[in-house]
This record gives structure tokens, sequence and C-alpha cells, in this order.
């Protein structure tokens, strides 16, 4: 009797350690680096060309399919400037935050569809120089959004490779230049490395 008992508080006990197990978010971490097309009204000139970037993320899976997102990410774009001898890029950088849906495929369990849908809190930074001058200025953070999906493909129980496309937009505002806000835009085609923790 004594040795069911045993068995019976063992299983029970087993039972529970798999339920926190199960409900215990896994963690990873993602470097990201990505091609950016300005788009919109942001560049209806053909002021900005393509640029480039990077960042990195840490993420938690609540769920087999759900998980939130929270990171730090830089794109460059350089100015296409008519006066020579001018140099200047546009540098949009800043926090992102927000929730990835996997949808996980049956017959296929190395590829992982996911969209992401987060905001934004970004700076943009205009750069110039001339002459052995140079100058920065910043405008104030805003809040914005991105919207996007990818799919990551398993190289291995821990390691995966994560191509994606995204769209960015925020506001910005040069308060000590002017009162109007312009709307930042710009497509990612971008790739990344995420490791499973």
């Amino acid at each position: 009797m004594r040795r069911i008992s045993v068995l019976a508080a063992a299983a029970a006990l087993r039972g529970t350690v798999q339920t926190v197990s199960a409900q215990t978010p896994q963690f990873a971490l993602e470097v990201r680096g990505g091609y950016a097309i300005p788009t919109g009204d942001w560049n209806e000139d053909d002021t900005f060309e393509n640029g480039f970037g990077f960042g990195a993320n840490v993420m938690a899976m609540v769920t087999p399919q759900i998980g939130v997102y929270a990171g730090w990410e830089t794109f460059e774009f350089k100015v296409d400037e008519d006066e020579e001898g001018v140099e200047a890029d546009a540098t949009d950088a800043g926090f992102r935050a927000g929730v990835t849906v996997n949808v996980p495929l049956a017959q296929s369990p190395n590829l992982t569809p996911f969209v992401e849908l987060g905001v934004l809190y970004n700076t943009l930074e205009i750069s110039a120089s001339a002459g052995g001058a140079s100058i920065d200025v910043e405008s104030d953070a805003s809040l914005g959004f991105e919207a996007g999906l990818g799919v990551a493909v398993a190289l291995g129980q821990r390691l995966s490779v994560v191509p994606m496309v995204r769209y960015r937009r925020h506001e910005v505002e040069f308060e000590d230049f002017s009162d109007e806000s312009d709307t930042i835009e710009y497509v990612v085609v971008g790739i990344g490395l995420r490791l499973r923790l």
C-alpha cells in the first residue's frame, strides 16, 4: 500500500513539473541585418537612397504560437545631395516591441512562418558635412508601428535563420526648425539569426 502511495505521489509530482515546464516561456536572442527601401511621401523626390541597418531583439514565446519581443534597431540612408562637396545621411534608430504569431507547418516542421506587429519609439538624425565642418540634427522621439512576415528555418534544435520583410512607419518633428511633422516610412528586406536559450 505504501509503495502504491509513493508511486502515485511521484506520478503527480512529475505531472506538476511537466505542466509548469510547459507554461514557462521559451526565450530567444536574435540579431538582424536588413536592406531598407524608403517609400511614400518621405521619399517622393528620391532624396534618400536605399539604406542598410542592423539590430537585436529578445523574444519570449508565451505559447508555442504566440510570443512577445523587444529590441533596438538602426537604419542609415544616404542623402542624394545636389550641392558639390556636401555629404549627408539620415539615421532612423530606436526601440521596438510587439507580438509575433507563429503558424507551424505540420508537413514541414523545420519551417515556421510567422507574422509580427509592433510599436516603434524612434528618432531621425540628419548628419551633414562639407569643407571640414559638420552638423547633426536629431528629431524628437516619436511612436510609430511596424508589421512584417517571415519564416524561421531551423538549422538545429536551438539555432534558426530568419528571413523576413517588414514595413515601418513613424512621424518625426524637428522642434527647433519647424512645427510640421514628416512621415518616415520604409520597407526592410532582412535576415536574422535566432538562438533559443
